[in-house]
């Protein structure tokens, strides 16, 4: 899945207009299992949370507006979004070992 910001008639060409794709895939015990896709550039910051409950998914959509707004605070135009899934895939595993194969440089593996 990728989360792609609007564009806004921007060029493209400029590495840093790109920005960087951030993906999360966490197990934590009070909110199980997230994944937390996060797209940012220099102006603007997109997320999407995936949570495989509608309660925490509630919880979570209680908390986007304040967090929009601080980021807001700092310069960043943001788009954040909350959904329910029946299951948060780790089909990432695949796909990261082949990025350390075509390009070691483009990734970043850290374990707490």
């Amino acid at each position: 899945r990728h989360v792609d910001d609007e564009g806004k008639g921007k060029s493209k060409s400029n590495k840093d207009d790109n920005g960087v794709l951030l993906v999360f895939l966490l197990e934590l015990s009070a909110l199980g299992n997230l994944r937390v896709d996060a797209k940012m550039n220099k102006e603007s910051i997109s997320v999407r949370i995936d949570v495989e409950n509608q309660d925490i998914a509630q919880f979570i959509d209680g908390n986007l507006k304040e967090f929009c707004a601080r980021l807001g605070e700092l310069g960043f135009e943001v788009n954040a979004s909350c959904s329910v899934v029946r299951k948060i895939e780790d089909n990432l595993g695949n796909q990261l070992n082949q990025l350390l194969i075509d390009d070691s440089k483009r990734l970043v593996d850290l374990t707490t």
